[in-house]
């Protein structure tokens, strides 16, 4: 073992970017971890020193930046995302970084773990990467690890997380309350070549996303002409009493990346999920599975020092296993281009426009056309503080003609800032429009923001603190029971964990956190406490 784990603090250079859209986030595993948990990644990180470019103002220090707490992985029954071990990046159980073991989204061992807060469906813990440990360094007894070995390789990581939770409502309901413990395993593998000593985060997706991807991905170019990998977890959960809930998920990823000499690069990457919904979002209070598949490509081209042109593509398949369900199978296309301009050593301006068509199974939903244009910044303020806002607008137009296109606000904030080598804060805030979850409504309107405080307490022991807070407006009228309305959620989130690294390989987290929905529909509202514990390990 002794594999030293690199975290990249820049969120928009490939390295993980905390959820920002945690209640949609996907399979709701055993439990939910905190956000420090959940480090996602709108694309995986191929390697983590990135070369200078617009795109990349300033290398990505491979190990400078706050840890990733513990990754995050499938949200549990309540909270909406669950920690994961995960190999590549969160906690357990749900992954990240994703929640218990249906991983919905960390990285590593098992993304199962991370929790959600109470999400949609979504991926969010599928990729999420496990906690294990702190950035480069590590316990310092290499000697009798398996560094010698990795040192020649790095080719080959299996990695095991084991997640436990106990919540006092399992189906996150208002009445008829039911408390549960529940266990996630997550077994996982990668595969890189040539081999790296970074774990792999998964790409973080989501069920309600237009074209599947949670965040915007900027990740860095590999120094290598050619970087390959291959990933797969799985997340077994299993409940003491509601048996109906147990559920086994799986995640599969494989991505390549070759830089072409004169400036080019491409980046392939393709992503198999089958999963869950979280427990308590939308209409639903049951297990939602789906199968979904994100494939993209990226190419890149350096035109000068300061100037860098990049367009992306991406197809996206979801399909639920459950017929009540069919209304909301679809496909995604959509295509990203970009326009960077380097105007400092650290700064870099960029604009951006993207199309999105989204066509659904049946003609329950309506199919739309999309339009969004952007304007943004990446800045790498001093070694300490690095962020990136872009700010856009951007119009949705549905095939159906009875219902009006509607234009909003889009906008994506990540800040890092780092206080001291042990104290560090991450902001992130998102608005966007999502595709809907509820057969009577258009579209969602989403407004998130996630805050995380992370404390290295001693060399071994990392403490976080996380807040939450999710704003969701229906388009269209929404009937419950008796009554018909347009749908109004909001959901607060708050949870602290501890990690304790025993080695770089291996480690123990605890945690608890609160969700509360709150919703216009007062029979859809709830509450939930979970507390969760969760072991790793990555070789």
């Amino acid at each position: 073992m002794g594999l030293t784990i690199i975290f990249p603090s820049v969120l928009w250079a490939g390295s993980p970017v905390y959820d920002t859209v945690g209640i949609h986030s996907e399979g709701a595993l055993l439990y939910s971890a905190d956000a420090a948990d959940r480090v996602k990644s709108s694309k995986p990180i191929l390697i983590a020193q990135a070369a200078v470019s617009p795109e990349n103002p300033v290398p990505a220090g491979v190990a400078t930046g706050t840890p990733a707490p513990a990754a995050t992985g499938t949200p549990v029954p309540a909270a909406t995302g669950t920690p994961a071990p995960a190999a590549t990046g969160t906690p357990a159980p749900a992954a990240t970084g994703t929640p218990a073991p249906a991983a919905t989204g960390t990285p590593a061992p098992a993304a199962t773990g991370t929790p959600a807060p109470q999400g949609k469906g979504g991926a969010a813990s599928a990729g999420e990467a496990p906690p294990m440990g702190q950035a480069a360094g590590g316990s310092g007894e290499s000697e009798l690890s398996g560094d010698v070995l990795e040192r020649k390789s790095n080719i080959i990581h299996p990695f095991m997380a084991i997640n436990g939770a106990f919540t006092d409502n399992v189906y996150n309901t208002r009445y008829n309350r039911k408390s549960d413990f529940g266990i996630a395993l997550s077994p996982g593998i990668y595969l890189a070549v040539p081999g790296l000593r970074e774990r792999i985060i998964p790409m973080g997706v989501v069920p309600i996303a237009p074209g599947g991807a949670n965040m915007t991905g900027f990740r860095p170019t590999s120094p290598r002409d050619l970087q390959t990998y291959l990933y797969y977890r799985a997340d077994i959960e299993s409940f003491a009493n509601e048996s109906s809930l147990n559920s086994v998920s799986h995640l599969a990823e494989a991505a390549l990346q070759y830089n072409f000499r004169g400036g080019l690069q491409l980046q392939l990457e393709d992503q198999f999920n089958y999963s869950h919904n979280q427990r308590g979002t939308g209409l639903s209070f049951g297990l939602d599975k789906y199968y979904a598949n994100l494939a993209s490509i990226s190419a890149r081209y350096q035109i000068s020092e300061k100037t860098l042109v990049r367009v992306d593509y991406g197809n996206y398949f979801l399909q639920y296993v459950d017929s009540g369900n069919d209304f909301r199978d679809r496909f995604d296309n959509k295509v990203s281009a970009y326009f960077f301009y380097k105007v400092f050593p650290k700064t870099a301006f960029f604009v951006e426009y993207e199309y999105v068509n989204t066509s659904y199974k049946e003609d329950v939903v309506s199919g739309s056309m999309e339009h969004h244009g952007f304007f943004g910044v990446k800045h790498d303020i001093t070694d300490k503080t690095r962020g990136m806002l872009k700010v856009g607008y951007g119009v949705k137009e549905f095939d159906h003609r009875g219902i009006q296109s509607t234009a909003n606000l889009y906008a994506e904030a990540q800040l890092d800032h780092k206080f001291t080598p042990k104290s560090s804060i991450i902001l992130t805030a998102v608005r966007r429009t999502d595709e809907t979850d509820v057969a009577g409504a258009a579209s969602i309107v989403e407004t998130t923001g996630d805050a995380t405080f992370v404390h290295k307490i001693t060399p071994k022991l990392t403490g976080d603190i996380s807040l939450r807070f999710s704003d969701e407006i229906y388009n269209g009228e929404v009937t419950y029971g008796s009554t018909s309305k347009r749908l109004h959620d909001q959901y607060l989130r708050a949870g602290a964990s501890l990690l304790y690294s025993f080695r770089d390989w291996l480690s123990f987290k605890v945690g608890y956190y609160f969700t509360d929905r709150m919703s216009n529909f007062n029979d859809l509202s709830y509450t939930n406490n979970t507390a969760y514990f969760r072991i790793s390990a990555i070789y």
